[in-house]
C-alpha cells in the first residue's frame, strides 16, 4: 500500500512508455500511455484500489504484474497486464506481495505476507496450477533467464525449483531473506543479512564476499543485477543506492594476492 505520492515508468516495446500513479492509500490509480511522439497519450483508470505495486516484469517487456489490495481478502489480487493490446488477466491472491513471470509468458507465481507458500498460474488464461510449498512466507520469486529454475525467498528461506516438475532442486537455506537476487546467466546471486549484502555463487549458495553497504539498515531493499553482471546494485528502503563494480572488486582482490571473487 502506498502512502505517498509516487509514479512508476516501465519501459516498453515499441518506442513507447507507461507510467503508473496514485496519490494516496485511498485513491485509484492512473495508467499514461505514450508513444515517441508527445502529444498523443491518454489517461486511463486502472480500476486498482491501494497501490498498485509492480512486482513482476517480463523480460522482454510483454507484461507487468501489479498488486491490488481491497478492503476485504476477496478484494485481493494480482492482475497481468500485456500492454501491447491491454489484455488482463486477474490472479485470485489474499495479500498479495511477492510474484514472478516466466520469460516464455506460459506462468505467473505470486506470494503474499501473510500465508506462507506460493501460488502457481498458468497463463493466459489464469487458471491456478498448484500451491508451491515454501518455508515461511514469500517475499519474492525470480525465473532464470533459461526459465528452468525459479528461485523463492522470503522471511524463514530460500530455495531453487525445477519448473519441468516445479519441484525442489535443494533443501532449502533457512535464513531471513529479505531481499534477494540472481544475475543474468545465473553465475552469480546476492542477498543481505543484517547491514551487509553477500555476494553468492549461485550454483550453491556458497558465500564469495560480504560487501558493507555503509548506509545502515537495509531495511526493505531490493537487489538488482546489471544485464552484463558487472554491476549490483542496492536500493534501500531510505532511498539509498549503492553499485559495486564486480570486475573492479576482484582487481582489489588480486593487487592485494587474495582471492578472487571468480576463483572461488
Amino acid at each position: 500500500k502506498c502512502a505517498a505520492s509516487t509514479n512508476r515508468t516501465l519501459r516498453l516495446p515499441s518506442e513507447a512508455s507507461c507510467s503508473l500513479g496514485w496519490s494516496s492509500p485511498w485513491s485509484k490509480s492512473n495508467w499514461r500511455c505514450e508513444s515517441s511522439f508527445p502529444g498523443i497519450g491518454a489517461v486511463e483508470h486502472s480500476g486498482f484500489d491501494s497501490g498498485p505495486l509492480l512486482i513482476a516484469t517480463r523480460e522482454d517487456g510483454g507484461a507487468v504484474a501489479l498488486t491490488n489490495n481491497g478492503n476485504t481478502p476477496a478484494e485481493d489480487y494480482v492482475e497481468v497486464v500485456m500492454p501491447a493490446g491491454w489484455q488482463r488477466v486477474r490472479l485470485a491472491q489474499t495479500d498479495p506481495f511477492g510474484g514472478a513471470l516466466s520469460p516464455d509468458g506460459r506462468w505467473a507465481v505470486t506470494g503474499s505476507f501473510s500465508e506462507p507458500g506460493a501460488r502457481l498460474w498458468s497463463l493466459p488464461d489464469g487458471q491456478l496450477r498448484q500451491t508451491l510449498d515454501h518455508v515461511g512466507i514469500v517475499l519474492g520469486a525470480a525465473f532464470t533467464e533459461d526459465g528452468a529454475t525459479l528461485w523463492l525467498w522470503g522471511d524463514k528461506a530460500v530455495q531453487r525449483i525445477r519448473t519441468d516438475t516445479w519441484t525442489p532442486i535443494s533443501p532449502p537455506i533457512a535464513r531471513l531473506f529479505p531481499a534477494f537476487a540472481v544475475s543474468p546467466g545465473g553465475k552469480f546471486a546476492a542477498s543481505i543479512s543484517g547491514n551487509d549484502v553477500i555476494l553468492h555463487r549461485a550454483a550453491d549458495l556458497t558465500e564469495l564476499a560480504r560487501l558493507p553497504a555503509f548506509v545502515g539498515s537495509a531495511g526493505s531493499a531490493r537487489l538488482a543485477f546489471s544485464g552484463n553482471s558487472n554491476r549490483l546494485a542496492l536500493h534501500t528502503a531510505r532511498g539509498t543506492v549503492v553499485v559495486w563494480n564486480l570486475p573492479a572488486l576482484d582487481e582489489e582482490l588480486r593487487a592485494q594476492n587474495m582471492e578472487t571473487i571468480g576463483e572461488k
